[in-house]
């Protein structure tokens, strides 16, 4: 059957292939273009071209130049901060960019635009930002927006009361962010003897700033049971530890259980 014969004919057709006139041309089927297996919407390859289907490309604590060709990175830092800067070159508005991030030691992964505009800092042993192109070629933080962004791993709070001192306490706290909201929790341990403190308790260290005042709290184990508060106002990382009647909330033998979600 030709193709004027084809193009007359209406019903069912089994073809096992269609080959293109010229190597340069591709095939047309109902307004789409196939070429070189991809379309003129949306690439059905994978043949590790640039916009090709691909997993995330492995950085072992660098930085990371983001390119059209690895738009997925698993980055890590384990030795010094490190950066991750997005793509400009032939990314198009719509574009979703991810990174997944490892931390540890203390240091951090900063997410910039091409234009080394500081869009967000991860922190966690486990972190993933997800980001679509506002726009072609995009170099400032602007053109970029975060669609969503996961964080968690260990902090460590350094507590230090209004007089006297603490002793040699220890702790486990962890931190879990989730977009714009931070959760941080655990368990100070404080010693048998040593604990000299008085007034209320300011605790520092939180991991990401507030954005707005918060309230969380706890109870005081160990002890007596007593209530304790913890109250965090915006554009910090501290909070102050107290108990209901404004006393004293830490003490020697005291085992203080305590969460404060805030807004970053």
């Amino acid at each position: 059957m030709n193709i004027s014969e084809l193009a007359k004919f209406r019903g069912e057709v089994s073809v096992d292939t269609i080959t293109e006139l010229t190597s340069a041309a591709g095939v047309t089927i109902d307004g789409m273009l196939i070429k070189d297996g991809k379309t003129n919407s949306n690439n059905i390859a994978n043949d590790g071209s640039a916009d090709s289907p691909r997993g995330y490309a492995i950085s072992t604590d660098a930085n990371v130049a983001m390119t059209i060709a690895n738009t997925r990175v698993s980055a890590t830092a384990t030795s010094a901060n490190r950066t991750v800067t997005l793509p400009t070159t032939s990314v198009k508005a719509g574009m979703v960019v991810e990174v997944l991030t490892d931390c540890s030691g203390g240091y951090t992964i900063a997410i910039n635009s091409s234009g080394a505009n500081l869009i967000d800092t991860l922190k966690g042993l486990k972190g993933k930002i997800s980001l679509i192109a506002n726009q072609d070629a995009p170099t400032t933080a602007a053109h970029w927006r975060v669609v969503d962004v996961y964080d968690a791993g260990a902090v460590t709070l350094v507590f230090s009361p209004a007089a006297g001192s603490l002793g040699s306490y220890s702790q486990n706290f962890k931190f879990v962010r989730n977009g714009n909201m931070c959760l941080v929790s655990g368990l100070y341990s404080a010693p048998a003897t040593g604990d000299t403190g008085s007034g209320t308790v300011t605790v520092t260290g939180f991991p990401y700033t507030s954005a707005a005042g918060s309230w969380g709290g706890g109870r005081r184990g160990g002890i007596d049971g007593v209530v304790v508060g913890l109250d965090m106002d915006a554009s910090t990382t501290a909070a102050t530890l107290w108990t209901y009647l404004n006393g004293y909330p830490l003490g020697n033998n005291a085992l203080i259980n305590m969460a404060i979600s805030y807004r970053i």
